[in-house]
């Protein structure tokens, strides 16, 4: 296990997914909201929001398995320590114990290390060609 690396990744994460967050707020702070589109510019938002964390998260993720030879156990501590952070943020944050407990915010990170670790796998090597005969190339 490179544990310096688990924790720096899982900061990383967890620093990007709230200032995403953030930046999404101040984007539909800075909006032009109407009364009777808001319902659909916060969705639209929301929806934003959830690919850019996803795809960050990915990215980090991917980043983490791709340079060490245990990437399933590495992305897998890693995906438990953002867990812990999140709710250690999400509680000092005033949280409710039913949104602590809420069990779909950990279903998408699970996917998003899920994708991570199936980017990380791939090699650059890993190509559809068949390789050439010896001597033929």
């Amino acid at each position: 296990m490179h544990w310096k690396r688990v924790f720096g990744w899982s900061f990383v994460i967890i620093i990007a997914a709230n200032v995403l967050g953030l930046l999404s707020g101040l984007i539909l702070g800075n909006s032009e909201i109407r009364e009777e589109t808001i319902g659909r510019l916060i969705e639209l938002h929301r929806i934003g929001r959830t690919i850019a964390i996803g795809t960050v998260s990915a990215f980090c993720y991917w980043r983490l398995g791709a340079g060490v030879a245990h990437k399933a156990l590495n992305i897998l501590a890693a995906f438990l320590l953002v867990q812990l952070l999140d709710i250690a943020v999400a509680y000092l944050m005033g949280a409710s114990i039913g949104e602590l407990l809420d069990i779909w915010p950990s279903v998408r990170g699970l996917l998003y290390a899920a994708i991570g670790y199936f980017f990380a796998r791939l090699r650059p090597n890993n190509s559809f060609k068949p390789r050439p005969l010896r001597g033929s190339a």
